[in-house]
């Protein structure tokens, strides 16, 4: 049975999931979906709105990856608000 994270561990989670890249960057046409599938990012397993992202780097590869987020990583990423609403 899941339960919920704490701030302190969404936050790791998300920095191992976006391991390697700068941004994450929203898809601003997508309203997001309902799924049972996990965040690509932060790997919850819960189910919730998943929003189409881009993650990518700026190293000399240039390295662009498609992911499903969770409403938390979107928010998280765009304004830097954790779950908590902190």
């Amino acid at each position: 049975m899941s339960r919920e994270r704490t701030d302190e561990e969404f936050v790791a989670a998300f920095k191992v999931g976006t391991e390697g890249f700068e941004i994450l960057s929203l898809d601003t046409e997508d309203e997001g979906c309902f799924s049972w599938s996990p965040c690509d990012t932060c790997s919850s397993p819960l189910g919730g709105t998943r929003y189409d992202a881009t993650l990518c780097n700026s190293g000399e590869d240039r390295r662009q990856v498609r992911v499903r987020v969770c409403t938390d990583c979107a928010m998280f990423s765009a304004n830097g608000v954790l779950p908590s609403g902190g």
